[in-house]
């Protein structure tokens, strides 16, 4: 028995208009992957090598992995990304060797609520402001990825969990979307 943590997931090329389909305008890939196909979310082994947990999802027939980002967490004062640990240029450098599709989940909100940078906490999602400097953060977060091929890009997870339906939250955060989608 493997001692490493593999963990299935299979990940929706759409879903609530959350999901941006397969290749930033920054990205070097002349066509999108075919879909369905699977992959496995690869966490931590045991033995902390991730390039051999790699190598057996990929054995296993995985082609992609996934990347978790919060907003806050690269964006940490107004305007600037400086994250403690760059994983997009770490992405960058890892996935493209190994011909390996990323999802990217980038999450101004999930479940745990808002991660959005201090200043924005208030901020309506659909206001111009919060629009705009998400914009600068896309662009910040392609232009450290690119050599990277993508499955998908999300914006959001777990949302649905975080709010209730009819709130005034779901007419912000369509209007969000439709403005960070184009």
């Amino acid at each position: 028995m493997r001692r490493f943590m593999l963990v299935v997931t299979i990940f929706a090329t759409m879903a609530f208009g959350a999901v941006l389909q397969a290749q930033s305008k920054k990205s070097t890939s002349s066509k999108a992957p075919k879909y369905p196909f699977f992959g496995i979310d690869i966490n931590e082994s045991e033995s902390k090598n991730y390039s051999k947990a790699v190598r057996i999802a990929r054995s296993a027939g995985s082609k992609t992995a996934s990347l978790f980002i919060n907003w806050d967490d690269v964006e940490t004062e107004p305007n600037t990304f400086k994250p403690a640990v760059n994983y997009l240029a770490i992405a960058n450098t890892f996935y493209p060797k190994r011909k390996i599709l990323l999802d990217l989940v980038i999450r101004p909100i999930d479940t745990n609520g808002r991660h959005v940078p201090r200043d924005l906490k208030d901020v309506p999602f659909d206001d111009p402001k919060m629009i705009v400097r998400f914009m600068k953060f896309l662009d910040y977060v392609f232009d450290q990825m690119p050599d990277v091929k993508f499955n998908f890009v999300a914006v959001g997870n777990e949302i649905d969990l975080a709010y209730k339906p009819g709130s005034t939250f779901w007419a912000q955060y369509a209007r969000f979307m439709r403005e960070v989608r184009d």
